[in-house]
């Protein structure tokens, strides 16, 4: 996919997109703007989706300034067997990435392959409130390198905000389950479906059924921690979904809504949102028409992508999604 134009504006859910699903690899993204490159609640991604063998496309960006925000991501991602594609943002000016947006190569846990590289050129370069350029692998491979040539200034301010690359082994053992809905799952922490294990056990799938557009499913589950926990529908459903996950004691962790991209929906591992402590979470998935909220408001946004939760307060707990 190649794009030339006087300047690319990414906005409000919109996203350009390259996924395998199947045997082959994922096409290269290359834009080419004599302006600007501006992102602001969208996304450029590249990925390998679970179960299917080759490479994710590269990125490969080039203007005169560069602009991403309000959680956009520009991301390449393997969930299978295959290497994450590289990626590379050259702008004339200045980089700029702010709140909570991302640029980042990933090898998701369970995957074989490679993280890719992210190369940055730029007059100058600023980060800000939990903006990260990140490099990660929580499966078998290595992490991509992150290199900068900037010019003049590199900024970094903000809680969460900086550059990233980690390894982290997978959880290796033998205890392996395909879960299944039983019945109708519920839509609230006591109705939920207890698939929580002890730990060393891994849920390898979870089959089930949306009755209707309305229809919330939750489930019990037991983490590990140490940001290793991944969820996707992709090569699961043809259902336009969302996936939330919640504590146990029902405050919002995060969410992800794939938006226009695709249909389906993925919580990644190694994300700043990810959990680290290990217990009993709950994982819903609903379809794209729903956002859980509690008595007092909606407890994430309504958007695409991974989706932080609005609040976090005591009593917080996950009632019937609505819009």
């Amino acid at each position: 996919m190649s794009i030339e134009a006087g300047q690319l504006m990414i906005r409000d859910l919109s996203a350009i997109a390259a996924t395998t699903f199947g045997t082959g690899n994922a096409g290269k993204i290359s834009v080419r703007a004599k302006g600007d490159i501006s992102i602001s609640n969208g996304s450029i991604l590249s990925g390998v989706a679970p179960g299917a063998v080759g490479d994710s496309g590269t990125i490969d960006l080039q203007s005169r300034s560069f602009l991403l925000t309000s959680g956009s991501v520009v991301q390449t991602q393997t969930l299978g067997r295959g290497n994450a594609g590289n990626i590379r943002v050259q702008v004339a000016d200045s980089f700029l990435s702010r709140d909570n947006a991302q640029i980042r190569g990933s090898v998701e846990p369970g995957a074989t392959g490679n993280g890719g590289e992210i190369k940055i050129g730029a007059r100058s370069l600023s980060l800000s409130n939990g903006a990260q350029v990140v490099t990660s692998t929580a499966g078998s491979g290595k992490a991509g390198d992150i290199t900068l040539n900037v010019l003049e200034d590199i900024f970094l301010s903000g809680k969460n905000t900086g550059l990233l690359a980690s390894t982290k082994a997978s959880v290796s053992t033998s205890n392996r389950v395909a879960a299944k809905e039983d019945g109708e799952a519920g839509s609230l922490l006591d109705s939920a479906q207890d698939l929580s294990t002890q730990p060393g056990t891994i849920i390898t799938s979870i089959s089930g059924k949306l009755s209707n557009d309305n229809d919330v499913d939750l489930y019990k589950i037991f983490l590990a921690g140490d940001r290793t926990f991944s969820a996707t529908t992709i090569g699961g459903t043809e259902v336009d979904t969302r996936l939330f996950l919640f504590d146990a004691s029902g405050r919002g962790i995060y969410g992800n809504d794939a938006g226009g991209r695709s249909p389906q929906s993925t919580l990644p591992a190694n994300d700043l949102l990810t959990p680290s402590n290990s217990g009993v979470y709950y994982l819903a998935i609903s379809s794209s028409d729903n956002l859980p909220y509690s008595d007092r408001g909606n407890i994430f946004n309504n958007g695409a992508g991974v989706l932080a939760p609005l609040l976090d307060a005591e009593g917080y707990r996950p009632v019937q999604p609505s819009c």
